[in-house]
């Protein structure tokens, strides 16, 4: 025992939460929102074919996705919330006209994209697979009428696949960028 009186377990469980703010405080509000999701998504996805979740079927599997994005992403938002209120005070304090707001906006989201995508492997396997899995099931949740999704088993097994190619082509871009 050490003279805190917290034990080994303590002391390493006390060590743990701490490198997980340090990590958490290295990512851009992107990149929190896209681990957090990817991380969620792909045990999710392995409950499910393992068969100790229910699978999702039709297409409230895929609004399921979108909930969980918009979930993670108010919480992430919430953790933040000190840099995102200095943000939209810097925001609204702006002079320009709403289209010139909008073209600020865009090119934020995308220079964070863009330092996501250059930081690490797992940031742009987790920016990719978000952004991949958003737009996917917001288009299949719009035109559900057309596409008839079945979700299921078939739907959690497409999201490994997709994250495991993700790994794939992500570590071949980057290894082809490297020897340029």
């Amino acid at each position: 025992m050490q003279e805190t009186g917290q034990t080994g377990i303590g002391m390493r469980v006390q060590r743990s939460i701490r490198a997980a703010y340090q990590w958490l405080d290295r990512l851009s509000i992107v990149e929190e929102i896209a681990h957090i999701f990817t991380i969620m998504t792909v045990a999710n996805s392995l409950m499910m074919i393992l068969g100790w979740d229910q699978p999702k079927e039709g297409s409230f599997a895929y609004l399921h996705l979108l909930s969980r994005l918009a979930v993670v992403t108010c919480v992430v938002l919430l953790w933040e919330y000190d840099l995102v209120l200095a943000s939209l005070k810097a925001w609204f304090h702006r002079d320009e006209g709403p289209i010139e707001k909008a073209r600020l906006l865009r090119a934020v989201l995308s220079d964070s994209i863009t330092h996501s995508l250059r930081s690490n492997h797992f940031s742009s396997v987790s920016t990719v697979f978000t952004m991949l899995v958003a737009v996917v099931s917001a288009g299949t949740v719009v035109f559900q009428g057309l596409l008839q999704p079945l979700g299921g088993l078939g739907l959690y097994r497409n999201l490994l696949v997709l994250y495991a190619v993700m790994h794939v082509a992500i570590l071949g871009f980057s290894s082809n960028r490297s020897r340029r």
